[in-house]
């Protein structure tokens, strides 16, 4: 499946902001769930990805990456779930 993440916004009204049109086509509501889950969890491997690495510190030197527990936290998940989930 390939996915237009410039659509995210019309995603988001057929789910949120047209209850009418959804009960014409529940089949686009499904389409455009699934389209906003693949938006949603394609942002979240990147963050996962970004916050693993390390960086540059201000005035030199670098920052480690954030700890698979920090990741976890702010998923609401154990740091197990968040190394296997993204690791």
């Amino acid at each position: 499946m390939t996915f237009d993440p410039t659509i995210a916004p019309e995603v988001a009204f057929l789910l949120l902001a047209d209850p009418d049109r959804r009960a014409k086509d529940p089949l686009a509501a499904l389409r455009a769930a699934r389209d906003l889950r693949t938006l949603i969890d394609a942002a979240e491997r990147d963050a996962v990805h970004q916050a693993r690495q390390a960086s540059p510190a201000i005035g030199g030197g670098i920052l480690p990456g954030r700890s698979w527990s920090e990741i976890g936290d702010c998923l609401g998940v154990s740091k197990q779930a968040a190394q296997q989930r993204f690791g």
